[in-house]
């Protein structure tokens, strides 16, 4: 990052997004997130409230400014996909080059959020299944800030009005209050021309 961060990043699904969305993804995909959480912590709002989700609140411009520090190869590989987002009791499709994943991505049920929790895919992906061993994140390059960090997702919490869904720094579904600082782990999809051209790139 142009900030001096490394992130390390891994593979959460291969194609994972194909053929999703209501304006369809057509190109092959890999959709990836850090192994661990970024350096930098966020709030989702100043104020303890989760009225209209994600898209309401401050997290979809810090995400975006966070974009703007990977390096220009890197955000020439990453894709604008459409994302089926929860916006606390409803729903609305959303073009993302960068989000946080849905808790049905991450844990494969809705945990703390309701039946609007989406991705556009309401299933765990591929890298999350089977063990927390990728679930639980530290934060920092190989853990450099910490061990465990608790962690954003994009729903808010169903039974509450001041907060969103959480992974905890064990591995289990939650929710924090909207103002807490919460790691990020954010999701990216890269299309198959940056598959190729990526094969032997590192990223900083």
């Amino acid at each position: 990052r142009t900030n001096g961060q490394k992130v390390m990043w891994e593979v959460a699904d291969k194609n994972g997004y194909l053929h999703c969305g209501d304006s369809p993804l057509e190109s092959n995909n890999i959709i990836c997130v850090p192994r661990d959480c970024l350096e930098e912590t966020k709030q989702y709002n100043t104020s303890n409230t989760n009225t209209g989700g994600f898209a309401a609140s401050l997290m979809p411009a810090a995400l975006e400014t966070i974009a703007g520090t990977f390096s220009a190869k890197l955000q020439g590989y990453m894709a604008t996909v459409r994302r089926m987002e929860n916006n606390k009791g409803g729903w609305a499709w959303a073009s993302r080059r960068i989000s946080l994943p849905s808790v049905n991505e991450i844990l494969g049920n809705q945990g703390w959020a309701d039946q609007y929790s989406g991705g556009p895919v309401c299933h765990s992906l591929a890298l999350f299944t089977g063990g927390n061993a990728h679930i639980v994140k530290g934060r920092g390059f190989n853990k450099s800030a910490t061990s465990r960090q608790w962690y954003w997702l994009a729903d808010p919490s169903a039974s509450s009005t001041v907060g969103f869904c959480i992974v905890a720094d064990h591995g289990h579904s939650g929710y924090g209050n909207a103002s807490s600082a919460g790691g990020l782990a954010p999701l990216i999809v890269l299309t198959k021309s940056s598959i190729v051209s990526a094969k032997a790139d590192t990223y900083d």
